[in-house]
Order: structure tokens, then C-alpha cells, then sequence
């Protein structure tokens, strides 16, 4: 890990397979990422984060997606986070 880790946003723009991060508008989204996509880039940045937790290295990047504008299961990546702070996904993420 450490300063080879490319940044969470590069990694999501990289899973969506797109090369910049930019919408005209606050309704467009410019694209939708999978949880699991989301555990696998919490996985890689985790031991440059803040969070103790995988749970919140996930809600860590989810954070990122909101300010990207990215949907994360075809839902506001805001809504997917009160998702998972009321323990929707816990059994995806803690596989």
C-alpha cells in the first residue's frame, strides 16, 4: 500500500471505466457502482484511511461517491449510507 495506492476517486473512476469524474448538473449521476466493487477499493485503501473498521473504510468511500456524483446500487450513494449505518449490508461487507 501506501503512495502506489492510486486515490479512492482513480479507483472508482476506474471501475466505472471512465476517465473523469464530471457532470453538468446535481440531478445526473455518472455511474453506478456495485457494494461489492466499493468493499474491494475500501479493501485496497485500507490501511491509508481513518476508519478502524472495513465497515467504515466502505462508508469511507461511499463518501466519495456522493461527492462524485456516483450511484452505488442503483440507489444515491447518501441512501445507501443510512442503508448501511442501519446494518442493511453488514453480511455483504463482513464476508
Amino acid at each position: 500500500m501506501g503512495a502506489d495506492t492510486p486515490t479512492t476517486a482513480a479507483l472508482i473512476k476506474e471501475a466505472l471505466g471512465i476517465e473523469k469524474a464530471k457532470t453538468d448538473s446535481t440531478t445526473d449521476y455518472i455511474g453506478d457502482i456495485s457494494i461489492e466493487r466499493i468493499k474491494e477499493i475500501a479493501n485496497k485503501k485500507r490501511g491509508e484511511m481513518l476508519a478502524k473498521t472495513l465497515k467504515g473504510a466502505v462508508k469511507e468511500v461511499i463518501g466519495t461517491c456522493v461527492s462524485m456524483r456516483v450511484k452505488v446500487e442503483g440507489k444515491d450513494a447518501k441512501e445507501i449510507m443510512r442503508d448501511i449505518e442501519a446494518g442493511k449490508y453488514d453480511g455483504v461487507i463482513e464476508k
